[in-house]
């Protein structure tokens, strides 16, 4: 109020070698971090302490000639303040002068002024900012709007401006006011009118910030509804502005699937699914075929409104990137309903397909498909299940030529993992086990679709590349022994296995645990297992698709699994191996070892599952 000049001489600093250090003061926690964006961030030079942003507890001062406490960096530290406090100081420009700095009052919603809450604003050239600290241990609710008293050097007089004054706001009610949070990096929009006529409301937890940077104003269209969307988040942030704008326009889709995937609907498939010792018993219990027909005609409504939504939604989004739409489905909805009934018939057949299984499944199968001794609730085994099966259908509704293609298209263009992974988690799967499941759907749908699988090589090629490999020099080995040239490992890949190309894709390295030691790759084996089984999905549906499902075909989809078990345990578990890329990130003196780790993965994969040995 005396001259708002003054702020930028302060010198800022939450410590000094005559006080406790940050660390003692203010601890490590969001307090900690509170602070400091308020130092980082307002008028002045901003001054740290030695030890701040590691987190040293000793103090250190004139009086000392070299530290007595033996303290390492705290990582976690250093890497918030990398992470949160860094990028602030790197916009120093924006905050160091003060000539339009203001500090604004935070309204209660009972009309007190909460002092705990600091809230303050400044500009350069285009460029705002708004900083928001809550210093205290308790939750703060209020709103933002008039600033404290300043003083107005040209006339002498104390002066109050609102935020949109404060924030420089072009004054347009129809538009749409869009900024990011710098310590979350959310997006969040507000109506301008709703800020120019109540400022901005806030609910903050104890010891909470905000500094809102990259304001913007935007028009909203037809094409893009930012004023609907708007509405629609009511001031939740979103990790991008666009893509909710695009969940937004394809709500519709994502209702229709949460509602496909319906905890009722789902436990009513699973009390209508074969059981085999039910079978076995011919009790009572049996469900008729009037009663599972029923089932049928209320999971197709769902379907076919899923259909419904999703058919024109794909054309619309195809259309906005210039793309010809795939085929039209067929305007009689029958074809469809007869396949979608014949296919979730296959399904519920699926625990009995199990008996037909050489051995009983592993606790990795039955944690994966159900069957007559599950690892999960009825409704979380069965629910993929019939995700998978709509996903199918919905493919061939676009495209019978390439239905694969299609539904893996359609799955990341309709935006379908998130609301796939919320409707998992409804149904019993617990934390992130939800979008895991929404992950190896999408890994199902690229090994369906063939992605990463290397097209096929003409005859000629292959004899002249065995010819070249033939007369390539070993060293390993002794020289009397007599030992095949190695192949490719893409070649070795047993049916079910992974396509070399497909180690790369973040889906497959998350579901089976890829991680670093020594400088190598690798998987963790029962992860891997579980991913194993769950590609077997599909094959097993068309096993009990069958009229007569026999012996033969299930012993052979278990021997896919050994083999790709024995050939990862072969490779070490190393994923550079299981990828054929190893050679190129291991030393030179590595490379006869690990070709000798790769030639003893096919033998022994091909020794697990009885068949010759390969020349």
């Amino acid at each position: 109020e005396f001259d708002p000049d003054i702020m930028k001489r302060y010198v800022n600093f939450m410590s000094n070698p005559d006080e406790r250090t940050a660390i003692d003061q203010f601890g490590k926690g969001d307090k900690c971090f509170g602070v400091t964006v308020m130092m980082s961030t307002l008028p002045g030079l901003p001054m740290f302490g030695h030890g701040q942003i590691e987190g040293f507890t000793e103090k250190y001062g004139m009086e000392y000639r070299w530290p007595r406490y033996e303290e390492n960096p705290d990582p976690a530290m250093v890497a918030r303040h990398d992470r949160e406090i860094a990028p602030l100081l790197k916009r120093r420009w924006l905050f160091a002068e003060s000539a339009n700095f203001l500090l604004y009052d935070f309204f209660s919603d009972n009309g007190s002024v909460n002092e705990d809450v600091f809230a303050y604003s400044n500009r350069s050239g285009g460029e705002r900012a708004l900083v928001i600290y809550n210093n205290r241990y308790a939750d703060a609710h209020g709103t933002i709007d008039f600033s404290a008293a300043y003083a107005d050097k040209g006339s002498g007089q104390l002066r109050q401006r609102r935020l949109s004054d404060g924030l420089a706001f072009s004054g347009n009610r129809e538009a749409v006011l869009a900024w990011r949070d710098s310590l979350t990096t959310l997006e969040h929009l507000r109506r301008a009118s709703d800020v120019m006529d109540r400022g901005l409301r806030l609910d903050l937890h104890a010891y909470q910030a905000h500094v809102f940077l990259e304001w913007r104003e935007l028009r909203s269209t037809s094409e893009e509804p930012w004023d609907r969307l708007a509405d629609h988040l009511k001031g939740r942030g979103v990790p991008n502005l666009h893509d909710a704008l695009a969940d937004l326009e394809l709500q519709p889709v994502h209702d229709a699937l949460r509602a496909l995937l319906d905890p009722g609907v789902v436990r009513l498939f699973a009390d209508a699914a074969e059981h085999p010792r039910t079978i076995a018993a011919a009790t009572g219990d049996q469900v008729t075929d009037r009663e599972r027909n029923a089932v049928f005609d209320r999971v197709w409504e769902n379907a076919d409104a899923f259909l419904r939504a999703a058919v024109p939604a794909y054309a619309a989004r195809l259309a906005k990137e210039g793309l010809a739409p795939r085929e039209k489905p067929t305007a009689d909805g029958q074809p469809l309903a007869f396949t979608y009934r014949r296919r979730l018939r296959a399904a519920m057949r699926m625990p009995a397909v199990e008996s037909l299984f050489p051995a009983p499944w592993t606790v990795a199968a039955r944690r994966m498909l159900p069957s007559a001794s599950p690892q999960f609730t009825a409704t979380a085994m069965w629910s993929p299940i019939l995700a998978w099966c709509a996903l199918e259908l919905l493919g061939e509704a676009l495209d019978r030529e390439a239905p694969e293609r299609a539904a893996l298209d359609l799955f990341d263009r309709l935006r379908l993992r998130a609301p796939f992974a919320q409707a998992f988690a409804a149904l019993g799967f617990d934390g992130e086990e939800g979008w895991r499941v929404a992950a190896r759907i999408k890994v199902v749908l690229l090994t369906s679709a063939g992605v990463g699988r290397a097209p096929e090589i003409p005859e000629e090629s292959a004899v002249a590349r065995k010819e070249k490999l033939a007369a390539t020099p070993r060293s390993s080995g002794p020289p009397t022994q007599s030992r095949p040239p190695a192949k490719p490992i893409d070649d070795r890949l047993p049916g079910v296995g992974l396509a070399p190309d497909l180690w790369l894709d973040p889906d497959v390295r998350w579901l089976t645990g890829v991680h670093s030691a020594d400088g190598r790759e690798y998987l963790v084996r029962e992860k891997y297992e579980e991913l194993l089984w769950w590609m077997l999905m599909p094959s097993l549906l068309r096993v009990a698709e069958s009229p007569t499902p026999g012996r033969v075909a299930c012993g052979e989809l278990n021997r896919e699994v050994d083999r790709a078990l024995a050939a990862a345990e072969a490779a070490g578990f190393r994923v550079g191996v299981l990828s054929g890329r190893s050679a190129s990130l291991q030393p030179q003196e590595e490379l006869a070892a690990e070709d000798d780790v790769k030639t003893s993965t096919v033998e022994d994969a091909a020794r697990v599952s009885g068949a010759e040995k390969p020349e």
